[in-house]
Protein backbone atom coordinates (compact mmCIF):
# COMPACT_ATOMS: atom_id res chain seq x y z
CA UNK A 1 0.00 0.00 0.00
CA UNK A 2 0.97 3.41 -0.64
CA UNK A 3 0.31 4.60 2.92
CA UNK A 4 1.47 2.64 6.03
CA UNK A 5 -2.07 1.78 7.81
CA UNK A 6 -1.05 0.30 11.19
CA UNK A 7 1.06 3.78 11.33
CA UNK A 8 -1.59 6.40 10.55
CA UNK A 9 -4.29 3.80 12.74
CA UNK A 10 -2.09 4.53 15.34
CA UNK A 11 -1.37 8.24 15.46
CA UNK A 12 -5.04 8.58 14.89
CA UNK A 13 -5.53 6.91 18.46
CA UNK A 14 -3.15 8.67 19.83
CA UNK A 15 -5.22 11.47 19.51
CA UNK A 16 -2.97 13.02 17.26
CA UNK A 17 -5.73 15.93 14.81
CA UNK A 18 -6.05 15.19 11.09
CA UNK A 19 -4.40 17.72 10.39
CA UNK A 20 -1.51 16.75 11.96
CA UNK A 21 -1.76 12.97 10.23
CA UNK A 22 -2.14 14.58 6.58
CA UNK A 23 1.35 16.14 7.21
CA UNK A 24 2.94 13.44 8.49
CA UNK A 25 2.40 11.09 6.20
CA UNK A 26 1.74 13.51 3.30
CA UNK A 27 -1.98 12.42 2.84
CA UNK A 28 -5.43 14.01 1.15
CA UNK A 29 -8.24 14.62 3.88
CA UNK A 30 -10.47 12.71 1.86
CA UNK A 31 -7.48 9.97 1.69
CA UNK A 32 -7.43 9.76 5.80
CA UNK A 33 -11.12 9.89 6.23
CA UNK A 34 -11.64 6.98 3.92
CA UNK A 35 -8.82 5.32 5.90
CA UNK A 36 -10.16 6.13 9.23
CA UNK A 37 -13.88 5.07 8.05
CA UNK A 38 -12.85 1.97 6.64
CA UNK A 39 -11.24 0.26 9.76
CA UNK A 40 -14.07 2.13 11.96
CA UNK A 41 -11.82 4.24 14.02
CA UNK A 42 -14.27 7.06 15.37
CA UNK A 43 -12.93 10.77 14.24
CA UNK A 44 -12.01 12.73 17.31
CA UNK A 45 -15.38 14.42 17.21
CA UNK A 46 -17.06 11.17 18.28
CA UNK A 47 -14.34 10.23 20.47
CA UNK A 48 -13.59 10.56 24.09
CA UNK A 49 -10.33 12.93 24.10
CA UNK A 50 -10.42 13.12 28.26
CA UNK A 51 -8.34 10.61 30.36
CA UNK A 52 -9.49 9.91 34.14
CA UNK A 53 -7.16 9.92 37.09
CA UNK A 54 -5.22 6.74 37.28
CA UNK A 55 -6.19 5.75 40.94
CA UNK A 56 -9.73 5.77 42.41
CA UNK A 57 -8.18 8.01 45.36
CA UNK A 58 -7.67 10.67 42.53
CA UNK A 59 -10.87 10.20 40.91
CA UNK A 60 -12.25 10.81 44.75
CA UNK A 61 -10.11 13.68 45.22
CA UNK A 62 -11.31 15.59 41.08
CA UNK A 63 -14.90 14.78 42.75
CA UNK A 64 -14.04 16.80 46.01
CA UNK A 65 -12.90 19.48 43.94
CA UNK A 66 -15.80 19.81 41.71
CA UNK A 67 -18.25 19.74 45.11
CA UNK A 68 -15.66 22.47 46.37
CA UNK A 69 -14.21 24.64 43.84
CA UNK A 70 -16.19 23.54 40.86
CA UNK A 71 -19.33 23.84 38.74
CA UNK A 72 -21.23 22.59 36.69
CA UNK A 73 -23.01 25.13 34.10
CA UNK A 74 -25.98 23.61 31.34
CA UNK A 75 -26.77 25.65 28.73
CA UNK A 76 -30.61 25.32 27.77
CA UNK A 77 -32.03 27.11 24.59
CA UNK A 78 -35.82 27.09 23.74
CA UNK A 79 -36.96 25.13 20.97
CA UNK A 80 -38.96 27.80 18.79
CA UNK A 81 -42.53 26.17 17.21
CA UNK A 82 -43.95 27.62 14.51
CA UNK A 83 -47.70 26.86 16.02
CA UNK A 84 -48.60 29.40 17.88
CA UNK A 85 -51.50 27.35 20.16
CA UNK A 86 -48.54 25.34 21.03
CA UNK A 87 -48.72 26.01 25.38
CA UNK A 88 -45.95 23.53 26.18
CA UNK A 89 -42.22 25.04 26.41
CA UNK A 90 -39.45 23.04 25.04
CA UNK A 91 -35.84 23.21 25.55
CA UNK A 92 -32.85 21.93 24.04
CA UNK A 93 -29.37 21.57 25.37
CA UNK A 94 -26.83 24.08 24.00
CA UNK A 95 -23.69 23.47 26.24
CA UNK A 96 -22.51 22.01 29.37
CA UNK A 97 -19.20 22.92 31.28
CA UNK A 98 -17.59 21.56 34.13
CA UNK A 99 -14.74 23.94 35.55
CA UNK A 100 -12.95 24.05 38.47
CA UNK A 101 -11.71 27.33 40.00
CA UNK A 102 -8.64 27.75 42.31
CA UNK A 103 -5.37 29.58 42.68
CA UNK A 104 -2.55 27.22 42.60
CA UNK A 105 -1.09 26.52 39.39
CA UNK A 106 0.07 23.04 39.97
CA UNK A 107 -3.07 21.74 40.71
CA UNK A 108 -4.56 22.72 36.87
CA UNK A 109 -1.37 21.65 35.50
CA UNK A 110 -2.41 18.47 36.71
CA UNK A 111 -5.82 18.74 35.77
CA UNK A 112 -4.76 20.04 32.40
CA UNK A 113 -2.79 16.25 31.72
CA UNK A 114 -6.12 14.91 31.89
CA UNK A 115 -7.60 17.14 29.31
CA UNK A 116 -9.93 19.98 28.74
CA UNK A 117 -8.25 23.73 28.86
CA UNK A 118 -6.88 26.01 31.43
CA UNK A 119 -7.31 30.32 30.98
CA UNK A 120 -5.72 32.01 33.33
CA UNK A 121 -7.80 35.27 34.66
CA UNK A 122 -7.05 38.34 36.98
CA UNK A 123 -8.14 39.68 39.92
CA UNK A 124 -9.24 43.62 39.77
CA UNK A 125 -7.25 44.35 42.76
CA UNK A 126 -3.64 44.72 43.74
CA UNK A 127 -2.44 42.28 45.31
CA UNK A 128 -4.83 39.20 44.98
CA UNK A 129 -3.38 35.60 43.33
CA UNK A 130 -4.09 35.09 39.78
CA UNK A 131 -6.88 32.64 39.74
CA UNK A 132 -6.76 29.39 37.00
CA UNK A 133 -9.85 27.80 35.46
CA UNK A 134 -9.94 24.22 33.99
CA UNK A 135 -12.86 23.84 31.78
CA UNK A 136 -14.20 20.38 30.33
CA UNK A 137 -16.24 21.97 27.49
CA UNK A 138 -16.86 19.17 24.85
CA UNK A 139 -20.13 17.47 25.48
CA UNK A 140 -18.65 13.81 25.14
CA UNK A 141 -15.86 14.72 27.71
CA UNK A 142 -18.14 16.44 29.93
CA UNK A 143 -20.95 12.96 29.94
CA UNK A 144 -17.85 10.90 30.35
CA UNK A 145 -16.02 12.88 33.21
CA UNK A 146 -19.55 13.24 35.40
CA UNK A 147 -20.60 9.58 34.58
CA UNK A 148 -17.08 8.84 36.44
CA UNK A 149 -17.46 11.38 39.16
CA UNK A 150 -21.47 10.90 39.96
CA UNK A 151 -20.78 8.49 42.22
CA UNK A 152 -18.42 10.27 44.10
CA UNK A 153 -20.02 13.72 44.06
CA UNK A 154 -22.26 14.75 47.10
CA UNK A 155 -23.44 18.65 46.78
CA UNK A 156 -23.44 18.88 42.84
CA UNK A 157 -25.06 15.00 42.62
CA UNK A 158 -28.63 16.45 41.74
CA UNK A 159 -26.60 18.78 39.00
CA UNK A 160 -24.58 16.46 38.37
CA UNK A 161 -27.73 14.13 37.34
CA UNK A 162 -29.65 16.65 35.62
CA UNK A 163 -26.66 17.29 33.53
CA UNK A 164 -25.99 13.78 32.67
CA UNK A 165 -30.05 12.93 31.44
CA UNK A 166 -29.53 16.35 29.12
CA UNK A 167 -26.34 15.22 27.79
CA UNK A 168 -27.52 11.76 27.24
CA UNK A 169 -30.60 13.22 25.34
CA UNK A 170 -28.29 15.14 23.65
CA UNK A 171 -25.88 12.78 22.45
CA UNK A 172 -28.25 10.47 21.37
CA UNK A 173 -30.16 12.82 19.21
CA UNK A 174 -26.99 14.38 17.69
CA UNK A 175 -25.75 10.57 17.16
CA UNK A 176 -28.97 9.79 15.43
CA UNK A 177 -28.93 12.49 13.02
CA UNK A 178 -25.03 11.77 12.40
CA UNK A 179 -26.20 8.21 11.63
CA UNK A 180 -28.91 9.47 9.17
CA UNK A 181 -26.48 11.63 7.01
CA UNK A 182 -24.11 8.82 6.72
Amino acid sequence: PKYNHAAIMQASLEGKTPLQIRHQFGMAESTLRYLLARNAIPSRRHRVLLKLPPSDIQLGYLAGLLDGEGSIYVRLVPIIRHNPDSTIARWRISEVRLSIVNTDKSLIDWLAALGGRIQARSHDRLGRKPIWVWEVSRQLDARFLLEALEPHLIVKRAAADRALNLLRQHLKRVAGTVAGQC
